[in-house]
């Protein structure tokens, strides 16, 4: 049957919704979250993946055991405490050469994060 301008759109039919926990296994899981985190710590100045993984983690949220979150609060507390050391030595460098102790990122190493 032609549509006109006036006439009333069709419903559309109903679906079953997909729930990720069907596709997902909990070994499947784990490896994404661990690779996930990986690819936030080596490739941490590629803004880029780092956006994409923290979307796939939001993504999978739904479906975090405790195991995951365990891994995941481990995984923030080593970054950042490696984080903080390192630009604290930075700032202690600088402070002994007799220079200003405010860091900028551009002076970060991202090599050794």
């Amino acid at each position: 049957m032609p549509r006109f301008a006036g006439a009333e759109p069709e419903a559309p039919e109903p679906f079953d919704a997909i729930h990720m926990k069907n596709y997902v296994t909990t070994n499947i899981r784990r490896q994404i979250v661990k690779t996930m985190t990986v690819v936030i710590r080596e490739y941490s100045y590629c803004s880029i993946a780092c956006q994409l993984c923290i979307m796939i983690l939001d993504c999978l949220k739904a479906l975090f055991d405790v195991i995951d979150l365990v891994q995941l609060q481990k995984f923030v507390i080593v970054e950042f405490r490696e984080r903080q050391l390192l630009q604290f030595e930075q700032m202690q460098k600088r402070k002994s050469e007799g220079g200003s102790i405010t860091g900028r990122r551009y002076q970060i190493n991202h090599l050794n994060m």
